[in-house]
């Protein structure tokens, strides 16, 4: 797999970083009407200035901590393109029996038919750990599609899988769009605009689809694939909103919590111990970093809230972490592996503007824990085969 410098997983990071600054200030300038839970209504002028000042000021921190890190990224393009044409055997059947397994795995989750048709979009009965296991294992699925098929029929597979996904409405559905993109523009290099171009316009409107599937009254997956649901959705309205959703809504939840009073010192503490939070005093502070009862405080605004030395020490400690991701990266001599770092990033990304920074820290933990899980199992499996 020829990885090519613009594709390390640290971009992610970054260009999500900066769309959300540039989206809202458009926005801004624009006067969008969008506002949900009028929290832009709420934000006071001072405040979106100093968001922008305060966004630009960590931004080149987590840049600063990201070149700090006395290592090389070890690309190896040629070498990388042969390991990747070696593996790249032709297996139709392999990723339908995924695909299945896929489908089963959240038919168990949601006991049975109500994966099919239900009342309510997430059910009080659902399994939450086959749900959670089906929905990582949805990364697999797609990753075998692309690998496992020819180009044209990796896309009609990916999309018999997205219809079965829909099934759960859930936002997590997205991650395999991105996933699926990011391996094809590996493995299909010589594809051009005739490709992206297209596949771009169907993965936006398919998030639009995505989004406005919590809203019908009724919920499952025989409900979402009728023409009912495709008729609901109010694609202009739904387009603006997504836009908005994704970037500018994530920039005045931060102008909101800046807002807010200072948070104490032993909040970031909490908020940073690996521990289960049954053992923290997490459940006790969870009420206080929350602006309602459906939006958290973000990770970003919560460092604001303990002040700079805090906030910009942590910066610094994300872009080591985003360094060493794109070290492993360029290190990885199979895809699985770098698919791997692709979703972290992905989901660090999604973490940083919309959740706790609790929630943000434990996807850097469970990270950390995975990598050298899998360093202790490869150096083992090494000693064992040279014996």
């Amino acid at each position: 797999m020829a990885y090519r410098k613009r594709l390390l997983p640290s971009v992610i990071f970054f260009t999500i970083y900066f769309a959300v600054m540039i989206i809202s200030l458009l926005a801004l300038t624009l006067e969008w009407q969008n506002d949900l839970f009028n929290f832009k209504e709420n934000a006071k002028k001072e405040f979106i200035l100093e968001a922008y000042e305060f966004l630009s000021l960590f931004i080149i921190f987590v840049w600063l901590g990201y070149k700090s890190l006395p290592i090389k990224l070890k690309i190896q393009s040629k070498h990388l393109a042969r390991i990747a044409k070696k593996s790249f055997k032709k297996s139709f059947y392999k990723p339908l029996l995924f695909v299945l397994t896929y489908l089963f795995l959240m038919y168990f989750a949601y006991e049975g038919n109500e994966y099919f048709i239900r009342d309510s979009y997430i059910p009080e009965n659902r399994d939450k750990f086959i749900y959670v296991v089906a929905s990582f294992f949805g990364v697999v699925v797609t990753y075998f599609i692309v690998v496992k098929t020819t180009p044209k029929i990796s896309f009609l597979y990916f999309l018999f899988f997205l219809i079965i996904a829909t099934g759960t409405g859930s936002r997590f559905v997205l991650i395999y769009l991105a996933t699926y993109l990011i391996l094809f523009s590996n493995f299909y290099k010589e594809l051009g605009l005739k490709f992206y171009l297209p596949f771009a316009v169907f993965a936006f409107y398919f998030s639009i689809f995505l989004l406005s599937l919590r809203r019908m009254n009724s919920h499952g997956l025989i409900d979402y694939i009728s023409i009912d649901a495709l008729q609901a959705v109010e694609f202009i309205d739904m387009s603006l909103f997504l836009i908005f959703y994704m970037f500018e809504f994530s920039f005045y939840v931060l102008v909101n919590v800046m807002q807010e009073p200072n948070l104490p010192l032993e909040f970031f503490f909490t908020s940073v111990n690996p521990m289960p939070g049954v053992l923290t005093n997490w459940y006790e502070i969870l009420k206080y970093v929350r602006l309602n009862e459906f939006a958290p405080y973000s990770s970003i605004g919560e460092l604001y809230l303990y002040g700079n030395f805090i906030a910009f020490g942590f910066a610094m400690f994300i872009g080591v972490i985003l360094r060493l991701i794109d070290y492993f990266f360029s290190k990885s001599r199979g895809q699985i592996i770098a698919i791997f770092l692709y979703l972290v990033v992905m989901l660090l990304s999604s973490y940083f503007w919309q959740y706790n920074l609790r929630s943000f820290s434990r996807i850097i933990y469970y990270f950390i824990f995975v990598y050298l899980v899998f360093l202790g199992y490869r150096a083992f499996f090494l000693k064992l085969t040279r014996q």
